[in-house]
């Protein structure tokens, strides 16, 4: 199966937690005059890993965070694609069972927040299953 990686700082070590920070560059890669310029785009992301060694590792200290490609499309899948389908179907329902388009509008933002709702609200479970994997680069 296929791993999404990426190159990352621990930037704080807790008790059983590593706080990481990746930077991500999204067309600098392949650009020939990446290190002159200031990219615009770069953007710093920030995980909690939950890891048993934590202790292992040191804050400053690059490592590899790594996660199947599985579990990488469906959390674009659930936080991405998912809420699009149910705000246009909602729309769409509520349009056909003869509300205006307002109260159809409304009623899917509704409904879309619901489903958001629902995800913060079960996001420890989901923690679990989106376990990432920390590895040490080697001096």
């Amino acid at each position: 199966m296929e791993k999404i990686e990426h190159d990352g700082i621990v930037s704080e070590v807790r008790q059983g937690e590593l706080v990481i920070t990746i930077v991500s560059v999204g067309a600098c890669v392949s650009c020939q005059v990446k290190s002159v310029c200031n990219p615009s785009d770069a953007k710093e992301k920030v995980f909690e890993v939950k890891i048993a060694n934590a202790a292992d590792f040191k804050a400053g200290q690059w490592v590899k965070l790594t996660i199947s490609e599985g579990l990488g499309l469906l959390a674009v899948l659930l936080s991405f694609i998912l809420p699009i389908v149910i705000l246009a179907t909602s729309f769409f329902v509520m349009s056909a069972c003869g509300l205006n388009e307002a109260i159809a509008g409304l009623g899917s933002l509704v409904a879309t927040a619901a489903y958001f709702l629902i995800l913060y609200l079960t996001r420890k479970g989901a923690a679990k299953k989106f376990a990432y994997t920390v590895s040490k680069y080697e001096d």
